[in-house]
Parts: structure tokens; C-alpha cells; sequence
């Protein structure tokens, strides 16, 4: 077998192998005497949740059209006259409150749950659908809990058609591509398509919504008689004062019943201060507050409505202690004040 022979190492390799740490430790210390450029800063994003305006679209202030038209054939007495208002600016909800905002409310209050929620917990999937079976005094209780308020009709209404007085709040015609009135809730982000011109999102179908107004017919705006009447108007264009200013209602606060005098009566009267001690929403109002039990009214319709209820200017009005399956809300907020010198 031949042997192989033994290889030589090219003196040059040799040199390299003895002085590469030589030449590292040169290069290193050269490179240390040089500046180094600073990185880049990353870009920094802002996630505070500390704006208490998060969510929230701005109504500007100004007048809008309020209530239907004469020659709105869907119209319904408790809609007209139809007339000119003016709001100060406030914020409302872009979307209605969904399951999951609830919860929390729920989690961090010890609040009870809809009825239709199983050990507490809505269905799963559907987190971003917006909660519904909750009563007038469970969106206000709500609302006072996230530091807003329930909105005035007033002020729903504007978020929803602008201030032309348009009829949905896409425009004057309906789309059944544009509202959700099917049989089943869509989350609150559904149907952008159909926003209002400030970009409220589902004013109309999915869920109706409950606002802060007990239930009223609108004011008889006082008219101009007829000529035939001994008036100076047409009979077929009758005038009324066109502009109401109209700021938020106070909050009135309302002191509790007095002591029965009657023994049966006052007996009556502990068992339901028993009954009113363990009641939740105590956390929320005072008691007093409980007994005001005018209807409220709610607005824009929901799941299963027909097309007239899904107008911007219709009024429905329920009890506030009830609950339905397609019934909702979503929240306002006070503007803050404008500074001074702007």
C-alpha cells in the first residue's frame, strides 16, 4: 500500500493563521477610536386608554331638521310638527355598547346580568354584538358607571340624519343593504355603509336604542291662521315658528314617598324598603330616583322592524323597566368646555 505523504503548509498560510488574532485585536481598537452613530429611535405609538372621549364621534352645535315632514306618508302624529333646533356640541357613541363593554361593567360592579345570559356570560362569538334585554335603568346604570350618559332624543336624533333632515341616515331612501333588519343581531361595526353624515354607525336596525327622554308628544307650535279664518296665511301653507333652542334637561332629583300613616300601608311600605335595600341599581341611583317611572323613548328601530321604524324621525316609547330581545343603547358625553380665547 503506498503511503501517503505527510502535507506541507504554504508558509503563507502559516503566517496568516499565527497573525489573525494580531489583526482582530487591530481592527477592534481602530474601530473603538471612531464614533458610533446612534440608532434610530423607533416611532413611538400612543395606546393610552385614558381619553375618556375614546369611541366617541363629535356632534357639532347648530341647528337641525327635527321630525317628519307633513308629506311624509310613514309619518306618525307623535312626529310633527316638524321644526328647526338648536344643540350645543356633544359626543356620542360611534357604535352601540356591545356584550363584551358590558361584561366588564359587570365584572367590575357585581351588576346582574340580561336574563337571556347563561351563569353570566353572553353566547360565544358574539362579544362585538351589541347588548340587548337590558332595561332603561341598565344602560343608564351603565352609562353612569363609564362616566357618560344615556342621549336625549334631541341629540340622537341629530347623530343620526344630520342637519337637513334626511330620512335614514344614508339619505331620504331606504336600503336594505345599508340597516339590519333581518332576524339576527350583526356586531356594532356592521354596516358602516349605512353610517350617518357624522359617521354614527347603525342608527338604523339591529338594535333599537334607548335615549335619556321620557316619552312626550312634541310641543303644538303655534300657527298662523288660515285667511279664511280672518288670518293673513294661505290655508294650504300655514307658518310656525321654525327655531327651538334646546339644551340638555337637568337631572332632577327626586325625594322618596312619605311615611304612610295608615299601619297596613306602612307595613307595605318596609317590605319594599326591604325589597329596595338589595336592589342593584341602588349603586347607581338614589331611591328616589327608582320611583320616576314615566315611559322612555327609544329610537332607530332593530331586528325585525319594518322599514317605517327604521326612519330617523320615529318614536317609540316603553316603560323603563322593560326589556326586549332587539333593545339596546349606546352612550353620550358633554362636550368638554371650548377654551378660552379660541
Amino acid at each position: 500500500m503506498e503511503r501517503r505523504r505527510p502535507r506541507r503548509r504554504c508558509w503563507i498560510t502559516s503566517i496568516c493563521v499565527f497573525t489573525a488574532p494580531l489583526w482582530w485585536f487591530i481592527a477592534h481598537a481602530a474601530s473603538a477610536e471612531e464614533p458610533q452613530s446612534p440608532a434610530p429611535e423607533q416611532p413611538t405609538v400612543e395606546t393610552s386608554t385614558d381619553d375618556p372621549f375614546e369611541g366617541m364621534v363629535l356632534i357639532p352645535a347648530g341647528e337641525f331638521m327635527m321630525g317628519s315632514a307633513d308629506d311624509d306618508i310613514q309619518a306618525e302624529g307623535d312626529e310633527l310638527p316638524q321644526r328647526v333646533i338648536a344643540l350645543p356640541d356633544f359626543y356620542i357613541d360611534q357604535f352601540e355598547v356591545t356584550n363584551v363593554e358590558y361584561k366588564r361593567f359587570l365584572d367590575a360592579t357585581g351588576y346582574p346580568a340580561p336574563p337571556q345570559w347563561q351563569e353570566g356570560r353572553y353566547r360565544e362569538d358574539d362579544d362585538f354584538d351589541p347588548v340587548v334585554n337590558v332595561t332603561w335603568w341598565d344602560a343608564t346604570a351603565y352609562a353612569r358607571w363609564a362616566g357618560k350618559r344615556l342621549p336625549t332624543e334631541e341629540e340622537w336624533e341629530k347623530a343620526a340624519r344630520g342637519p337637513n333632515g334626511r330620512r335614514f341616515p344614508w339619505g331620504d331612501e331606504y336600503d336594505s343593504h345599508l340597516a339590519n333588519s333581518g332576524r339576527s343581531l350583526v356586531p356594532a361595526n356592521a354596516y358602516i355603509e349605512g353610517a350617518s353624515p357624522y359617521g354614527v354607525v347603525n342608527m338604523a336596525g339591529n338594535a333599537a336604542e334607548w335615549t335619556a327622554t321620557p316619552y312626550e308628544p312634541y310641543p303644538d307650535l303655534a300657527a298662523v291662521l288660515p285667511a279664511e279664518f280672518g288670518g293673513t296665511e294661505s290655508s294650504k301653507q300655514v307658518s310656525r315658528p321654525r327655531v327651538q333652542k334646546r339644551e340638555p334637561p337637568p337631572i332632577e332629583k327626586l325625594e322618596p314617598r312619605a311615611t304612610p300613616e295608615d299601619p297596613e300601608d306602612a307595613a307595605y311600605a318596609q317590605a319594599d324598603s326591604i325589597q329596595h335595600a338589595n336592589d342593584p341599581r341602588l349603586a347607581f341611583f338614589h331611591a328616589g330616583e327608582l320611583q320616576d317611572e314615566p315611559p322612555r323613548v327609544h329610537r332607530g328601530g332593530g331586528i325585525g322592524a319594518f322599514t317605517n321604524y327604521l326612519r330617523c324621525a320615529n318614536r317609540e316609547r316603553e316603560s323603563p323597566g322593560r326589556r326586549w330581545a332587539n333593545l339596546g343603547f349606546r352612550c353620550a358625553k358633554d362636550a368638554p368646555s371650548t377654551p378660552k380665547g379660541r
